[in-house]
């Protein structure tokens, strides 16, 4: 069993280095920072009485951007395994799908409480970068989006990302997943 969940990490984890690979090809053509559909740069600078967005699934978090033209936005790769492929990694099952997509951290957790707790459960955290004003300069830092003090701003060259690569073999109720929060900026520094 050690050796199976071994196999399955490692598999996970050259998958997620992908994911790494992908949003710092994408990031370095300096662009903004990959944020979700619907939001902008700094879309957590919007004033207190401004309603968030309400999500009906944590899969409106994937980031809107096209990875692969093939595949839908916010996904990185999505790989068929047959059984011949799982059997080289020592797993057994006749099939298996291979995933790996790119969600926006920086979100405001308002905006999930309708979710239902299977859609929670598989919610990356929210973890909001800042900088004290647009023209500031200074290096994003952490906040948490409910104690924020006025004057604070989304990030104008990064952005915090969970990359998420799950395997699942067919007859399996459950994926094995392996989640990586990162901070990626590109290229541009705000003036």
């Amino acid at each position: 069993m050690s050796s199976a969940g071994n196999t399955r990490y490692n598999i996970l984890q050259n998958a997620v280095e992908e994911g790494k690979a992908a949003l710092k090809r994408a990031m370095d053509n300096d662009l903004p920072p990959l944020t979700y559909a619907g939001s902008h740069p700094s879309h957590l600078s919007t004033p207190a009485a401004t309603p968030p967005p309400i999500f009906s699934s944590f899969d409106e978090l994937l980031v809107d951007y096209s990875f692969n033209s093939s595949l839908g936005r916010g996904v990185v790769l999505t790989s068929n395994l047959g059984r011949r492929e799982l059997g080289r990694y020592g797993i057994r099952g006749s099939s298996g799908v291979l995933d790996v997509r790119i969600f926006d951290m920086q979100y405001n957790p308002i905006s999930v409480g309708g979710l239902n707790a299977n859609q929670q459960r598989w919610l990356p955290p929210s973890l909001i970068l800042s900088q004290i004003s647009a023209s500031a300069g200074t290096n994003p830092s952490a906040i948490n989006p409910e104690e924020a003090p006025s004057g604070l701003f989304a990030s104008s060259n990064a952005g915090v990302y969970l990359i998420r690569a799950t395997l699942t073999v067919e007859g399996r109720q459950e994926p094995s997943v392996l989640d990586t929060a990162v901070i990626q900026s590109n290229n541009t520094v705000a003036p």
